[in-house]
């Protein structure tokens, strides 16, 4: 009897290893961009407003490839200081749509102002656009809010009773209120981490999006989309959330438009989501496959064993069960043997 026992033992201790691995799927790099041969990315088109496609480093624009000596690269401006109202700066990719679909992995690099008397509006570094209907079309975001915090932001134009609000704002650091707000279980690290302000200098984003939910954004009253979210900015613990089962948007016919520096289509008199108007600056831009490897990656459904649902079966999970193991003293109960 205790020798079983002591095989069982060891056995949760071999599932435990097998499984609480930290890890975040595999993925596969897509397209890049890293203006080092001006706005030229690994493939698609470029299209650039307010600057100059046949000579990027003309610095007279407001958007321009100059040398940043920090990083020791290329990098890309995506806003002039003092541009006034005249703040639709942007660089624009027509790229395969099958690049941004159900699952995928974005990371980035950004630069926040060291100017403290720069207005942070909110900014804009990466869209994925249908480039239809101006800001009325389907659509998700990563946005800098006007308090330096990082963003996630969604759009659906079509959408169930349940979910009539068609906009999606997630605020990781808690500045406002997320609607519509997820139930208890679908959020992985509640409460918020606690979190600051991001220093000026560059910093890396890093974001993964998995698909739980299929739905068709072309029908009125069908659900949203949903899908896990995981947002983690300089690898920090402190400034890494996830969001599990989240109202998400993927397009059906795919986004094949990819925005650097700009969320409005419209008007360029209403500058609060475009990156111009001072200081803002991007380099190596990644799309990548995203595919979750262990239960505990984004995309994955939670297993049965997981009785603590952080989706990881763990020795927390299998504390009780293997304490009753070893208590268990009656030899009709086919649980002790």
């Amino acid at each position: 009897m205790i020798e079983r026992t002591v095989k069982k033992l060891l056995l949760v201790l071999f599932v435990t290893v097998s499984f609480s691995a930290a890890a975040f799927g595999t993925s596969t790099l897509l397209w890049k961009v890293d203006f080092e041969n001006g706005f030229t990315a690994t493939s698609g088109t470029p299209q650039i407003n307010l600057g100059n496609i046949s000579n990027p480093n003309d610095a007279n624009n407001q958007v321009c490839v100059i040398y940043d000596a920090n990083l020791g690269s290329h990098v890309l401006r995506v806003g002039k200081a003092g541009a006034g109202l005249n703040r639709a700066a942007r660089l624009s990719y027509i790229i395969d749509p099958n690049f941004l679909g159900k699952d995928g992995r974005i990371t980035l690099k950004f630069s926040v102002s060291h100017d403290p008397n720069y207005n942070n509006n909110y900014s804009v570094f990466f869209m994925a656009s249908t480039n239809t209907g101006g800001t009325y079309q389907n659509y998700w975001c990563l946005p800098l809010g006007n308090v330096r915090l990082p963003l996630i932001w969604t759009r659906q134009l079509t959408a169930d009773p349940e979910n009539y609000y068609t906009g999606t704002y997630c605020p990781p650091a808690g500045a406002g209120a997320i609607y519509p707000p997820p139930a208890p279980e679908d959020l992985s690290n509640p409460p918020w981490p606690p979190v600051s302000s991001l220093t000026p200098g560059w910093h890396t984003l890093d974001f993964i999006w998995a698909r739980r939910t299929a739905g068709d954004p072309n029908i009125w009253g069908n659900p949203r989309e949903r899908a896990d979210l995981r947002l983690s900015i300089d690898n920090d613990p402190n400034m890494t959330w996830e969001y599990r089962n989240f109202l998400w948007s993927i397009s059906k016919e795919g986004y094949k438009y990819i925005r650097i520096g700009c969320f409005w289509e419209g008007t360029p008199l209403i500058p609060d989501f475009h990156a111009g108007g001072g200081d803002r600056y991007v380099d190596d831009v990644c799309i990548w496959s995203y595919e979750p490897d262990n239960c505990d990656d984004m995309g994955t459904i939670r297993l049965g064993s997981d009785i603590n649902r952080d989706c990881s079966v763990k020795f927390d999970d299998y504390a009780e069960i293997a304490g009753q193991w070893t208590q268990c003293n009656d030899p009709n109960n086919p649980d002790c043997d």
